[in-house]
């Protein structure tokens, strides 16, 4: 088991904001796990929403507070 540094990027789905980050994972994690990884990373370290219907940086996930003035 090698650790293999492994750039993954998660991008915007709004605004097309993109993170990337240099993670190790073992060479024995397939790709899609390690990215799974990663937006799991994003979404509690740095307010990201991910989930099945995509992902949203921080300022895209935030509620609209003007919708209702």
């Amino acid at each position: 088991m090698i650790n293999q540094p492994t750039q993954i990027t998660v991008t915007c789905g709004r605004c097309g904001h993109k993170r990337s980050t240099d993670d190790g994972f073992s060479d024995r994690v397939p790709l899609r796990e390690r990215h799974v990884v990663v937006r799991t990373l994003l979404a509690v370290n740095e307010g990201w929403q991910c989930d099945e219907d995509g992902d949203l940086c921080p300022a895209c996930a935030a509620p609209d507070t003007t919708a209702n003035r």
